[in-house]
């Protein structure tokens, strides 16, 4: 009998611990798919994908003087009355062209510019102008001031933020915006030329960002081709952010000293360093900062215990250090036992000789 009853209680244990494995599993990939969820549809989010997609800017060369295209020709609110060339719509207005320059070396708090060159063909005015430009843009930038002055800035129910200005006059008019920098972002406002009462699209204006050479910045984003990674990078204390790398704010900026990265291994916060160990010396990483690239080499992979970081202590020479979780999972503590990192040095500069 007491044979029996071993066994059943056997049993029971087996039944609940397995009920409770099954619990547990549900819970995880409740909170995995809830926190997706909240990422894909989060500002972060947006924020990131800007950082990795947004395009090299021109860069001046050293020593150049930004000059951005001045305002050609004003605009006005007379409604000419000159009869229209014969062929030509009277009042027809075209986006000639767009541009987008910092002034100053790209940081926050720098001066920046875009402008748009357009030309109303005929005898009469082309009629009130808007710029429709994603309200996010604006996360990275503020509007300083206009030329010529904007009579409304609204933001509209689809995402943007409407400036309007005055009446066309016939021929060619450049619209300016100054703007100061407030993040560490480059990327260029995307605009669509409306007129204004109507809400016709004239056309849209995707400029490429034109700027001096910044001096070295935080990382905002990482690219590792060997694993065909990547990422955006965030500044964090230590623990790693969810889905993308975070840089240690106590860590120096690109090419001035020890630079570290962190990002998780596996997790419902993403994997976005799980295939860190595959990396070799001789791999090649690059580190974007305020639009530029730094190239570095994998020289050292090593695995640490979980409480020794001696790899992001501070350090003179310029090198990059990524680190993430390895060893065993102890689902107590909710940890991993070791850590890996991997060292990488700035690619040595090409020597061109005659």
């Amino acid at each position: 009998m007491w044979r029996e009853g071993l066994r059943l209680g056997g049993a029971v244990v087996l039944v609940v611990g397995g009920l409770g494995c099954i619990v547990v599993a549900l819970q995880t990939n409740v909170e995995a798919h809830n926190t997706r969820r909240g990422w894909v549809e989060s500002d972060a989010e947006q924020r990131a994908a800007t950082a990795v997609s947004q395009p090299t800017p021109i860069w001046l060369p050293d020593g150049a003087i930004p000059v951005a295209t001045p305002v050609r020709v004003p605009l006005t609110v007379l409604a000419l009355s000159t009869p229209a060339v014969p062929g030509v719509t009277a009042g027809t207005t075209e986006l000639i062209d767009s541009g987008f320059m910092f002034l100053d070396p790209p940081q926050p708090g720098a001066r920046a510019r875009f402008w748009l060159n357009l030309h109303t063909n005929g005898g009469q005015s082309g009629g009130p102008i808007a710029l429709a430009i994603p309200l996010a843009w604006f996360d990275g930038y503020r509007v300083a001031s206009t030329t010529p002055s904007a009579s409304i800035d609204v933001t509209t129910d689809d995402g943007r933020r409407r400036l309007v200005f005055g009446t066309l006059a016939p021929g060619a008019a450049t619209l300016q915006v100054d703007v100061v920098s407030t993040a560490e972002g480059v990327a260029p406002p995307s605009v669509r030329v409306e007129l204004a009462v109507s809400g016709t699209t004239i056309g849209e204006a995707h400029p490429r960002t034109v700027a001096p050479r910044p001096r070295p910045g935080p990382i905002s984003a990482v690219r590792i081709p060997r694993l065909s990674l990547n990422i955006a990078v965030v500044p964090t204390d230590w623990e790693p952010p969810a889905f993308v790398a975070g840089q240690l704010r106590a860590s120096a900026n690109v090419g001035q000293g020890n630079s570290v990265l962190v990002g998780h291994l596996t997790g419902a916060a993403g994997a976005v360093f799980n295939h860190l160990d595959e990396l070799s010396p001789g791999d090649t990483i690059v580190a974007v900062s305020r639009g530029l690239e730094y190239t570095f080499v994998v020289s050292d992979k090593q695995t640490l215990p979980a409480d020794e970081s001696g790899p992001a202590a501070p350090d003179t020479r310029p090198r990059l250090t990524l680190m993430t979780c390895t060893g065993t999972w102890d689902p107590l503590a909710r940890n991993y036992s070791d850590r890996l990192w991997v060292t990488a040095e700035p690619r040595p500069a090409t020597v061109h000789t005659p």
